[in-house]
């Protein structure tokens, strides 16, 4: 999958493993970007650690008003159930 950030690609395949210490390392990386990288590429990395951390979407959808939460459970809802390792 590729980003609007020409720069930037964001994998999930489930074949992909990463171990914690890894997955921590960049998590820990985001804070020092000097550009934003915009809310697509967030939304995206919201979802991966989602994945990683809880794994599939298991939580109600929520309502229609609470527009931030909604797009984020879509986005961590459109991963389906690749794998968490």
């Amino acid at each position: 999958l590729v980003s609007a950030a020409p720069s930037l690609k964001l994998h999930t395949s489930p074949m992909m493993g990463a171990t914690v210490e890894q997955f921590e390392r960049a998590k820990s990386k985001l804070s020092t970007l000097k550009t934003d990288p915009g809310n697509e590429v967030k939304l995206k990395i919201y979802a991966l650690f989602k994945q990683a951390t809880q794994g599939p979407c298991n939580t109600p959808k929520p309502g229609m008003l609470d527009f931030v939460n909604k797009v984020k459970w879509d986005t961590w809802k459109s991963l389906g159930s690749i794998s968490q390792v």
